[in-house]
């Protein structure tokens, strides 16, 4: 059909009126795609897709289409060699195969009469065992759970144990009675994912170790102390650990 044609039946006018109906945006960007048919039996067999469809949300029916997001950018991710998604972005790809299970067995409990909507159900491509294993490994504020892997419960245990240590001999040097006059506050804080202490600046020599960081006044300094320094290397598993 060409553009004049189009343009005489308003079709984008009709278009845009079908995209509001969509509830994600992928069914708004399919909704811009669709273009009109020629085939009469092509035409015919969407017609009875439809009038199904219709038939059963005027009768109160609805699709569970809640949870349903566009995955394709994650997905399209995925085809690069060495990809890595961040827990979100699996817990974005659970949700759409829980979405697509729910439509599936939506379509698959269907009266025989709406044959052409349980045809389309049964193309839904819903791996709920894939879901169930990230769904059991990603907490849903998405963060890993330790039980995800033996090998990542054994590396937090270490994590947490190290940074005990450091607490403790951080707490233990901020208490020295010679440091008093240079220690600024005995509160032991983080910079760039490390422990530190406040001293003042012109005391530097006297506390050893990494500075971090400045106070907005350039009076003080936050010092990674050599006695945490230390105890920061941590050695990793060369392996993965999810």
């Amino acid at each position: 059909m060409d553009a004049h044609t189009l343009t005489s039946l308003e079709y984008n006018e009709i278009v845009s009126l079908l995209k509001g109906f969509a509830s994600s945006e992928l069914g708004r960007r399919e909704c811009a795609s669709i273009r009109p048919l020629s085939d009469p039996q092509q035409v015919a067999g969407v017609l009875e897709e439809v009038t199904a469809l219709k038939e059963i949300l005027e009768g109160g029916g609805d699709l569970p289409l809640h949870g349903m997001a566009d995955i394709t950018p994650i997905l399209q991710r995925t085809r690069l060699e060495g990809a890595m998604l961040p827990p979100r972005e699996l817990l974005a790809i659970a949700a759409s195969i829980q979405v697509s299970g729910s439509l599936k067995r939506f379509c698959r409990e269907l009266e025989e009469r709406f044959a052409p909507l349980k045809e389309i159900g049964e193309e839904f491509s819903a791996p709920g065992s894939l879901a169930q294993e990230i769904e059991g490994a990603i907490d849903p504020g998405g963060e890993i759970y330790d039980e995800a892997s033996p090998l990542l419960k054994e590396v937090r245990g270490k994590i947490k144990k190290v940074r005990g240590v450091i607490q403790e001999r951080l707490g233990a040097l901020v208490r020295r009675k010679e440091l008093q006059e240079v220690i600024q506050d005995e509160v032991i804080t983080q910079r760039n994912g490390r422990s530190v202490i406040l001293i003042r600046a012109d005391a530097k020599g006297r506390v050893k170790g990494i500075v971090h960081d400045y106070s907005q006044s350039k009076m003080s300094l936050f010092v990674e102390p050599l006695e945490a320094v230390s105890y920061t290397h941590l050695t990793l598993p060369t392996k993965r650990i999810v």
